[in-house]
This record gives C-alpha cells, sequence and structure tokens, in this order.
C-alpha cells in the first residue's frame, strides 16, 4: 500500500510509500489519521502477497479491510478508485524553468535513469514517441552521485520526477525529467466529500 496526501482543496499534492517519507515505514502505521487512502499498483496488484523482505508488500492485504478508500493507479477493481498520472512537459533539471516537449525527442535515442520499483509505465509511456531507450535501472530508492548520470556520449538524459529530486546537485543541462500529476475521478472526490463532511459534521 502507499500514502496518499490531499491538500485542503481535494487535490492530491503526494503520492508514495512510506519509504519516501523522511522517516522509516513504520511512519504510516504511527501517524494518527481520521481517513485511510490505500494506494495500490494496479498493474502489479500485491506481488506473491508477501511483505517485505519476501515480498512487495509493506502491510499484508487484509490490512485493506480496514481503510476508508483504495485507490488503484491503473485497473481499478470494484470498489477501487482510479488514479491516473497525467505527465507535463519535460523541465531541465540544470533550470526548472526550461521546459521541452517529448515530441522533441521523437525518433531519437536518449538515456534513462531510474530508481523506482515498476518504471515500466514511464518506459511505455516514452515509446508513445518512439524514442529509442538507453536505460540505466538503480535499485528503489538509490542515492545518486554525479557519476551515475556520466555516459560517453552527449544524448539527452530523462528520468522521474521522484529520481529528479537526488539528482539537482549536480545533473547539468543534458538531464531532463518528466513531471506527472495524479488525477482521480469525480466517483472518489464524491466519496471523500462525503467522509469529510462526516468527519467534521461528527
Amino acid at each position: 500500500t502507499g500514502l496518499l496526501v490531499l491538500g485542503s482543496n481535494g487535490d492530491v499534492v503526494a503520492v508514495g510509500s512510506a519509504p519516501d517519507l523522511p522517516t522509516r515505514p513504520r511512519y504510516t502505521s504511527s501517524l494518527a489519521r481520521d481517513i485511510e487512502i490505500a494506494v495500490i499498483d494496479g498493474d502489479r496488484r500485491f506481488g506473491n502477497g508477501r511483505c517485505l523482505p519476501s515480498g512487495p508488500l509493506r502491510e499484508p492485504v487484509s490490512r485493506l479491510k480496514t481503510v476508508d478508500m483504495v485507490v488503484s493507479n491503473g485497473k481499478p477493481w470494484k470498489n477501487e478508485y482510479l488514479m491516473e498520472y497525467v505527465p507535463a512537459r519535460l523541465r531541465s533539471l540544470a533550470d526548472d524553468g526550461w521546459e521541452k516537449d517529448l515530441e522533441d525527442f521523437r525518433g531519437r535515442e536518449i538515456h534513462t535513469v531510474t530508481g523506482i520499483g515498476n518504471p515500466s509505465r514511464f518506459y511505455s509511456y516514452l515509446r508513445k514517441f518512439e524514442i529509442r531507450i538507453i536505460k540505466h535501472e538503480f535499485p528503489d530508492h538509490y542515492s545518486y552521485s554525479s557519476a551515475d548520470l556520466k555516459f560517453d556520449d552527449d544524448l539527452p538524459v530523462v528520468m522521474t520526477e521522484k529520481d529528479a529530486v537526488k539528482c539537482r546537485d549536480f545533473a547539468d543541462n543534458r538531464v531532463w525529467y518528466l513531471p506527472v500529476t495524479a488525477k482521480l475521478g469525480e466517483a472518489f472526490q464524491h466519496r471523500l466529500s462525503i467522509l469529510l463532511g462526516e468527519l467534521f459534521d461528527g
């Protein structure tokens, strides 16, 4: 499961798993909460159904019975709410005000640098632009160094926004990241408004 953080207007401001946060995985279990929303991978689901380190889960599947809502990042099952990632324009790590359309890389060869659990969606989106990918895959939550971004050519480097946060201090103008926005449907917003109403009126 993951953690979904909402702004005061209902917009998603952060989506991640416990290890993405400044504290250890016990953070989510010790944090007081009024509404719990679990986020799952709609493609991989629960893997072998086991918790870390023998499986991909941070809590048992049975934990979903105790949360208020279950959000699926793609392919929701019954009683789950769909969440979709909407990619924006590429941004330069050297200058966040410098943007570029992925269309500019159509048919070209690029390096991709990923340190996330499941980069398949990232690759699939890039391939829509007929981009030829040279993959450089690192473990999930990897801590990058400048050497990890040095290649024997001048090809562009594209990474996820999650990876980019760890590379800002040493990335040059060849390095770009792909921002994404989490989009949730009206059914989710409606259910959330009911839960919030019960919370504040109760």
